[in-house]
């Protein structure tokens, strides 16, 4: 009887532990985390987490459902395993399968791990500079795409839409669009919009692009202060812009008699300090970058009283009858007014000149003397003085050129000259010349008779020039017998003084005949000089 109680209490025994065991393996569990796996972007990390419940020693093992290197990193400890990729790629793409194993039993969990692929940022440029006139192309690039889906892309300036495309498949997308830049697209907005459409999954990108244009130097402007017109002796600043990309570089030119002289560059600004007459003129600046160039003009007055006043004659010495330019300059601004004019006893002679010019035609003695050019303008007066000496050759006789026979006569030449001269003394008679001995101004002729009568010719040499003076001598016929209380007269009274001389008295009376003889008629003497 105790033995039929103790095998029963045992048999019992056993099958309760056997309960207990079977109840132990058959309620082993495995859980996979996480449990609803969404769409995985390339670049983020996932970890996949294997646990399992009512096994004290659990042993993992990880696959892939498709044969493919697992990819990521295995981690056990306990309970758990982890499968850790990071970052995520394209090729974690796969079914990924834990398996548990608890004594002799296994369990497995597998998850789908999809992965999708979508730029943080579009690019978008334009190919080339973008010049005014010139086409250019402007790019929207999506790169890196996956897995093939569907992708919208529009490219806009402004709110304007100037291209857009669908497109599905592939690892990206580039939108294009043709474009001809215009001033007024400068500083315009060029947006690139990318919409990505996959599963559930929505995403979408923007790029903006301003533009810049570039263009050659237009509406350049030159601006002077104070203003275009100063007195002389202000400061004069000149300062030119353009509107240009790139930015301009400035030349200053200034026109003179021989073009266009550069005085300044790379400076948009010029200054004259204390501008003179002499930086009036017209100034070009000139705008220039890679593209073009333009220039502007302007012109700058500087005003002053007449300065620099010149009076000049020319000839300044003449001979009478010379052509004789009297001229007078000024530099001003305004133009001065030129008067000329010829101080007389009675005041001044205003001259009848042309652009600052009078002209003798034939020099008088009455032209002699002190001629004054006036330059005015508002502001101020100059003038200058210069003196004409016109040399005048007068020829006189004495007592006149209208004598009786016998008496004496002297003939003379006055020369109103700075310079000294040479006379020479000729007589005109039947197409002949005979040159008389008398190299001073004035010579006599002694007792004239009628043949010492007609033309007397005076020949002036100086520094000038030649010159000739001509008197005629008009003698009247005397008796030959003269009054018994008068002196013989002429020859007569040569051979009286003779015959009461003796042989002095003869020997002159021969030299004398013999004189007398040879074309010269009457008798010549030196006159004292005459001034």
């Amino acid at each position: 009887m105790l033995f039929t109680m103790a095998a029963r209490t045992s048999h019992l025994y056993f099958a309760l532990t056997l309960q207990f065991l079977l109840t132990t393996v058959y309620s082993f569990q495995i859980q996979l985390q996480p449990e609803s796996l969404p769409w995985i972007r390339v670049g983020q990390e996932l970890v996949l987490r294997c646990e399992t419940k009512e096994c004290p020693s659990p042993s993992f093992s990880w696959r892939t459902g498709i044969d493919k290197p697992l990819g990521g990193k295995v981690n056990s400890q306990g309970s758990m395993s982890t499968l850790t990729f990071s970052p995520v790629t394209r090729q974690n793409e796969n079914t990924f399968i834990c398996v548990a194993t608890c004594g002799d039993q296994k369990k497995q969990k597998s998850r789908e791990v999809n992965v999708y692929s979508f730029p943080d940022a579009l690019t978008l440029e334009t190919v080339g500079t973008l010049e005014v006139g010139k086409k250019s192309t402007v790019t929207c690039t999506v790169p890196d795409v996956y897995p093939p889906g569907r992708v919208e892309v529009k490219l806009l300036k402004g709110k304007t839409i100037l291209a857009e495309k669908q497109h599905s498949g592939g690892d990206g997308i580039t939108l294009s669009n043709e474009l001809i830049p215009s001033l007024d697209d400068s500083g315009q907005e060029i947006t690139c919009q990318a919409q990505f459409y996959i599963q559930k999954i929505s995403k979408s990108l923007e790029s903006k692009l301003t533009l810049q244009v570039l263009y050659a130097p237009r509406m350049t402007e030159i601006s002077v202060t104070p203003s275009t017109t100063v007195r002389e002796g202000q400061d004069l600043q000149l300062t030119c812009a353009a509107q240009s990309k790139p930015t301009a570089s400035f030349v200053w030119s200034k026109l003179s008699a021989q073009g266009w002289s550069l005085i300044a560059q790379n400076k948009s600004t010029l200054q004259l300090p204390k501008a003179q007459l002499t930086d009036s003129g017209i100034y070009r600046c000139e705008a220039n970058n890679r593209l073009g160039q333009e220039a502007k003009q302007v012109q700058i007055h500087v005003l002053t009283a007449p300065r620099d006043t010149r009076l000049t004659i020319s000839p300044s010495v003449v001979k009478e009858g010379q052509h004789v330019t009297i001229t007078c300059t000024s530099h001003s601004n305004p133009s001065a007014e030129i008067v000329l004019s010829k101080k007389t006893e009675s005041g001044q002679r205003k001259l009848h000149a042309k652009n600052g010019t009078f002209i003798i035609d034939a020099a008088q003695s009455s032209d002699e003397g002190q001629y004054e050019c006036e330059a005015r303008n508002d502001l101020g007066i100059q003038t200058q003085n210069t003196e004409l000496i016109v040399q005048v050759l007068t020829v006189w006789v004495r007592p006149s050129n209208l004598v009786n026979e016998g008496e004496n006569v002297t003939i003379g030449c006055t020369v109103h000259s700075n310079f000294s001269a040479n006379f020479t003394w000729k007589k005109m008679e039947n197409n002949s010349e005979t040159i008389l001995p008398s190299t001073n101004n004035s010579f006599s002729i002694l007792q004239i008779t009628q043949s010492d009568a007609g033309h007397y010719m005076v020949e002036v040499i100086n520094e000038l020039g030649y010159q000739t003076g001509i008197v005629n001598i008009h003698v009247n016929e005397t008796k030959l017998s003269a009054p018994i209380d008068e002196k013989p007269r002429g020859i007569l009274e040569t051979a009286y003084v003779g015959a009461s001389l003796g042989a002095a008295g003869l020997l002159f009376s021969m030299t004398y005949y013999i004189y007398r003889s040879s074309n010269c008629k009457g008798s010549y003497k030196m006159a004292p000089q005459q001034v």
